[in-house]
């Protein structure tokens, strides 16, 4: 069982940093009574080009570029970095602003693609990851992903079999050929495939916008299932398998590993590789199979937090 008393307790000496406030999750951590924190302040895609050289060849008067609420969190006791978009000389800097506070850097992302856990010593902060595989190699502390049991999506009779949003990251000859493959089970798909980088948006005619997260929700509530396709299935639970047990929808992935999960049901996951491909239309068409409520319990927001 969660100790959900002790959080609430808790959750006003806790704060949140954030590469920015463009985030969809941000309103709903909010609401919970967590403070987010942006780490730079805004600015134009010359000025970020201008950071990142600042930060590259490790200029001084770094600070110039953090946010200056970040002054307020001399009031937090704990305060949790995510690593999307920041780097070790940010951490080092929120060590100096507040160095009584207990300080973790949450790897949201394979260390392969962020901080070198080497450049943050344990008296500069606690590093946890939510992939058992980087916390084997790296000597992290684990915690599951997360997601909202208050994010509902629209419910609507589906008329898309599977579905798929993401970006390309070196998956687009993969993941169209997938589909191909579904196809050829007359199987109903729609792919959202946007480009790895926005500027990239007209080098593919396969590439689509970015759309909201309110949209990828009405998306999952007209379709069967999500495909989860993941670069290397060795990382961590993405958000998909999230989306599948707190929506109720089936979950077509590439990982294998997510057997070892509480929530896999072979009635809800199909495993890509593992399970054989003719029986999709079969598992698509069969009842969802309800996960217990604890289970699921255990991956929202709140409860992600509380193991911290």
């Amino acid at each position: 069982m969660f100790d959900v008393n002790g959080l609430d307790k808790l959750k006003n000496n806790i704060a949140i940093i954030r590469f920015d406030k463009k985030w969809y999750f941000h309103q709903l951590i909010c609401k919970r009574e967590v403070k987010i924190f942006s780490a730079y302040k805004e600015s134009n895609l010359l000025l970020r080009a201008l950071r990142k050289v600042h930060f590259k060849f490790k200029l001084p008067f770094v600070n110039i570029w953090f946010d200056s609420k970040l002054e307020n969190l001399k009031k937090y006791k704990t305060i949790i970095i995510f690593d999307s978009a920041l780097n070790d000389i940010f951490v080092k800097y929120i060590k100096k602003r507040v160095p009584d506070a207990r300080i973790i850097f949450w790897y949201w992302n394979p260390v392969r693609n962020s901080v070198d856990p080497k450049l943050l010593t344990d008296d500069i902060c606690e590093k946890w990851s939510y992939s058992p595989r980087d916390c084997e190699n790296f000597n992290l502390k684990y915690n599951t992903t997360f997601y909202f049991k208050d994010l509902h999506a629209p419910k609507a009779k589906p008329i898309y079999d599977i579905f798929f949003i993401g970006k390309d990251k070196g998956r687009l000859t993969e993941l169209l050929d997938l589909k191909e493959k579904f196809n050829a089970l007359n199987l109903k798909t729609y792919f959202h495939i946007t480009p790895t980088k926005r500027y990239m948006i007209k080098s593919n005619p396969m590439y689509k916008k970015p759309i909201s997260y309110d949209d990828v929700l009405v998306k999952i509530g007209k379709s069967k299932a999500i495909l989860d396709y993941l670069s290397d299935p060795s990382d961590g639970l993405s958000l998909r398998p999230m989306e599948s047990i707190f929506h109720k929808k089936k979950l077509i992935t590439n990982s294998k590993l997510i057997a070892n999960y509480d929530f896999y049901r072979p009635q809800n996951i199909f495993i890509l590789g593992r399970d054989n491909l003719s029986d999709l239309p079969e598992f698509l068409n069969s009842p969802y199979e309800e996960i217990d409520k604890e289970i699921i319990e255990k991956y929202d927001f709140k409860n992600w937090l509380n193991r911290f």
